[in-house]
């Protein structure tokens, strides 16, 4: 492979049979199997005399069929290196393993991909599609990105470890789009179990159909973990990861527009905000159409968190448990934003819990609507209610609307106690009387 790397000056495309190839690259000043110093495309997975129809990874063990093309660095280095020539290169069907960039920069154990930080240059423009980042570690067990627009499709990272941040992917001052991918079972020692992001606003982070499933961190943000930038998260999946830290699912740390939609988190777990933490955004937070289940925080605020000016509207936050006082277990965290909560259902686990729970700063205030609170210590509670704030067209049923304990005012109008009939999926309402009445 690296001879044929080497033979093509200008756009080339390589086509990797089926095998398995660890051969260090001594000559270069840092150790891997592959540099990649020029625009090209190397494709993976041709079984033995067909250069027409690669074998695809499967999500499963990409090793089962016996057709992968493995590059294994056998913890001796790093496995790719993309320097800042090889913009428009594309990386395909490709099993990267054993990669370990200790003291080689640490970073990127799987594949490094770095542009000149003279921006006038342009940025490395790289696409991984196809492949398979297993057992890799370094800051970045998997992947590293510098100053690059960056983007993974139907790819998946397994098993990577950081002794730092980002246990998979780390992307600074970079581009990044994710679209159908898979993150599991990844772990760093610092923040971003699988996936970690340190930008700058002008960088944008889109992640759109991907899963992430049993990552860990100790700092915080087990799934991911994104400063600054504009970040949009569609139709993903964050279940089961855990940190000690903040954010079991999701860290967004920055002033930046933030989308969240059509997701679910559940089952993360975190000392503090058990599915996402999404904080400094003072640009619109909106929230859309996601679920919020069976989350757990040891500390507080087991369900999402979230401040700036957030519009929270057709999403379900279902027994969010606080495993310290399961009570008083916020569902829905809104701090010192003008939050409007629209369309939501709230949904207390056995031992009760809060629906939207505000601790709102002077000028602050907050429109909820259209809400249903279900099975709650209380529906709603509030520890610095600010005048002006207003609670209407909602139904409250078995639980209660606290009373501010700092006496300001409160204005409540058009809500219902009565017990809601839910459809089958157990979340949306299938009462038409009720519905009728707004």
């Amino acid at each position: 492979i690296r001879i044929q790397v080497g033979t093509y000056t200008g756009v080339g495309e390589i086509e990797v049979p089926e095998g398995y190839r660890s051969w260090m690259d001594e000559g270069a000043k840092l150790r891997q199997v592959l540099a990649v110093p020029h625009q090209l495309t190397i494709r993976g997975g041709f079984p033995a005399g067909d250069w027409e129809d690669p074998v695809p990874l499967t999500s499963g063990d990409p090793e089962a069929s016996g057709q992968v093309s493995k590059l294994d660095a056998e913890s001796a280095g790093r496995v790719i290196f993309i320097g800042g020539d090889a913009d428009s290169s594309v990386i395909s069907g490709l099993l990267i393993t054993g990669g370990a960039a200790v003291n080689q920069g640490d970073w990127g154990g799987g594949m490094y991909l770095f542009s000149t930080d003279d921006r006038s240059a342009g940025v490395t423009d790289l696409e991984v599609r196809g492949c398979v980042f297993r057992a890799n570690n370094a800051i970045g067990g998997a992947l590293y990105a510098h100053n690059a627009s960056l983007t993974v499709v139907d790819s998946v990272f397994e098993q990577n470890v950081s002794a730092l941040q980002a246990g998979a992917v780390f992307a600074q001052a970079s581009n990044l789009t994710i679209l159908t991918s898979v993150f599991r079972e990844n772990d760093a020692d610092g923040q971003g179990g699988a996936l970690w992001v340190q930008n700058e606003a002008a960088h944008e982070v889109v992640v759109d159909g991907a899963s992430f499933v049993s990552n860990h961190s100790d700092s915080g943000g087990a799934g991911a973990y994104v400063e600054n930038g504009p970040l949009r998260v569609v139709d993903s999946l964050f279940e089961g990861n855990w940190t000690e830290g903040t954010g079991g699912g999701l860290v967004y740390q920055a002033n930046a527009p933030v989308d969240v939609v059509r997701c679910t988190f559940r089952g993360n777990s975190a000392g503090w905000h058990g599915a996402a933490k999404i904080s400094g955004a003072t640009d619109k937070v909106i929230v859309e159409g996601s679920i919020f289940e069976g989350n757990t925080a040891s500390g507080h605020m087991p369900g999402l968190w979230v401040n700036g000016d957030p519009l929270v509207r057709n999403n379900v936050f279902k027994a969010n448990v606080l495993t310290s006082d399961p009570p008083w277990s916020p569902n829905l965290f809104d701090y010192e934003g003008r939050g409007v909560i629209l369309n939501n259902t709230f949904v207390g686990s056995e031992q009760g819990g809060v629906g939207l729970w505000g601790d709102l700063g002077a000028g602050a205030d907050l429109f909820a609507a259209n809400n249903l609170f279900v099975g709650l210590t209380r529906g709603i509670y509030t520890t610095d209610w600010p005048q002006g704030s207003r609670v209407t067209h909602s139904v409250f049923h078995e639980c209660e609307i606290d009373v501010d304990p700092d006496g300001r005012d409160l204005e409540v109008e058009n809500t219902l106690d009565l017990v809601p009939a839910f459809a089958a999926d157990g979340y949306h309402l299938a009462d038409d009387a009720l519905v009728d009445k707004g």
